[in-house]
């Protein structure tokens, strides 16, 4: 796979970010406003898929 292609986004939390540490290799912070709040909305409405497990990562319990 070239390199600078995407090939995920995440919408994370603060205790997300911190279990991730410097696992990622960039972050951009969004602040609270509404059009970020519409944008979840949005994304909250498109179906769940079905991904295999294979490389799936799980965030450490705390």
């Amino acid at each position: 796979m070239p390199d600078g292609k995407i090939v995920a986004v995440a919408l994370l939390t603060r205790r997300d970010l911190e279990a991730f540490g410097s696992c990622l290799e960039r972050v951009f912070p969004v602040g609270e406003n509404d059009a970020f709040e519409a944008l979840v909305d949005r994304l909250e409405a498109v179906p769940a898929v079905s991904l295999p497990d294979a490389g799936r990562r799980t965030l450490p319990s705390r």
